[in-house]
């Protein structure tokens, strides 16, 4: 796997873009409103999808 495309999916795992930010609170406030929360999802979601793409071509495996 590139280093680079590593170094996006541990990036977005050290952000908690993997952990469900629904209930997420400071100081007795929601952290993320509604928008933000779909953006964070859809973010590690291509995360996932670009990581499994690059994994498939690097090791000549299909993709689907």
């Amino acid at each position: 796997m590139p280093p680079r495309m590593l170094t996006l999916t541990v990036q977005a795992v050290d952000l908690g873009l993997n952990r469900n930010a629904d209930n997420w609170k400071y100081e007795g406030r929601e952290l993320f409103n509604p928008m933000e929360k779909q953006i964070r999802k859809q973010i590690w979601w291509s995360v996932c999808i670009t990581d499994k793409c690059v994994i498939g071509v690097s090791i000549s495996r299909p993709i689907a």
